[in-house]
């Protein structure tokens, strides 16, 4: 393996102290070394950043509240790998993670991100979420999620950032953007995320979240229409 390539880990940070310090962790204690981990606290008020150890690969931001994606879009501004993941404040990654994605995107240059499967866990006494079927938390689906992805530098610059004006469905959006211009992408067959559901979940109640995404499909049903009628 050419350990040469450097993964950029961008974690958005927001009222998260119970759960970052296991995900900075998770991150660290990666087989693939060559990494650096870029926290981009988004105006939290609960003293997060205070669970951020001291380590030469890891760079700390503060900044003003602005939502997730602008989050992730100020670490993308300031990454410096060509490849580029991504992990929620509370979810945790198995070890071999990162070495089996760079492992793709080393042998497959046309792949241009890499996705795996995850598993669902409830925290503690956390009632399961009327969105989350009971399939779910036993199957470890694939995750269309910034967490089980790594992505080319290059490809990301192409797809663009994620869409700030989303509060909860920009990864959504940016999958779909990614589709529309053909990106290939693999996904591995390995359980590689742990995906941590408890009340504090931005996505928990997701009342926000599936307005933002019926909204999505219909600007894309009705772009992809006026495509057709201009044809």
């Amino acid at each position: 393996m050419n350990k040469s390539f450097l993964v950029s880990v961008i974690l958005p940070l927001y009222n998260g102290r119970d759960f970052v310090a296991a995900s900075v962790q998770s991150v660290l204690e990666q087989s693939y070394k060559n990494l650096e981990l870029l926290v981009v606290d988004d105006g939290s008020s609960d003293g997060g950043a205070e669970e951020i150890p001291e380590d030469s690969r890891i760079h700390l931001f503060a900044r003003r509240n602005a939502g997730v994606a602008a989050a992730r879009n100020f670490g993308i501004s300031r990454a410096k790998g060509g490849f580029i993941a991504f992990i929620d404040q509370d979810d945790c990654w198995y070890p071999e993670k990162l070495k089996l994605q760079v492992d793709v995107l080393e042998k497959k240059s046309k792949t241009g991100y890499v996705l795996t499967r995850m598993h669902n866990r409830l925290v503690g006494t956390t009632v399961r979420p009327a969105w989350l079927k009971p399939e779910l938390l036993s199957e470890d689906p694939v995750g269309f999620l910034p967490s089980t992805l790594l992505v080319r530098r290059q490809i990301m610059l192409e797809v663009g950032g994620f869409n700030e004006q989303y509060i909860n469905a920009s990864d959504m959006d940016w999958f779909l953007r990614a589709d529309e211009l053909g990106v290939p992408r693999e996904i591995l067959d390995q359980v590689l995320i742990i995906r941590n559901i408890h009340g504090a979940n931005c996505s928990y109640d997701n009342r926000t979240c599936k307005k933002e995404m019926f909204a999505i499909l219909r600007q894309k049903i009705k772009s992809a229409s006026r495509g057709k009628i201009c044809e």
